[in-house]
């Protein structure tokens, strides 16, 4: 059974609704792009390289957001953390990932 027809909303309405402005869909831009540095401010910018010392790796920037959200990860462990706006690292961010 397709979504439409659980919910109850004709598919034809379902197709002919306008994604929000600010939608970007997934893929169609790099998780971390070419000027990522210009994106993030000084602190963001010293704890990320403190951290790649580290063997962490900047994972993506969720761009969308305002202050952009800077995701860092460690990819023998799987652990990712935040780099804060103040360049704290946050080790249990309140993030939703998508897989």
């Amino acid at each position: 059974m397709l979504l439409a027809q659980r919910v109850g909303v004709p598919i034809e309405e379902i197709a002919s609704m306008a994604l929000p402005q600010e939608f970007v869909p997934r893929g169609s831009v790099p998780a971390v792009p070419e000027d990522y540095a210009t994106l993030l401010n000084k602190q963001q910018q010293l704890a990320l390289h403190t951290m790649q010392y580290f063997g962490w790796t900047l994972w993506f920037i969720r761009r969308a957001e305002q202050p952009v959200v800077v995701v860092i990860n460690e990819a023998l462990s799987g652990q990712y953390a935040v780099l804060e706006s103040d360049g704290a690292i946050n080790m249990d961010p309140a993030i939703r990932l998508r897989h």
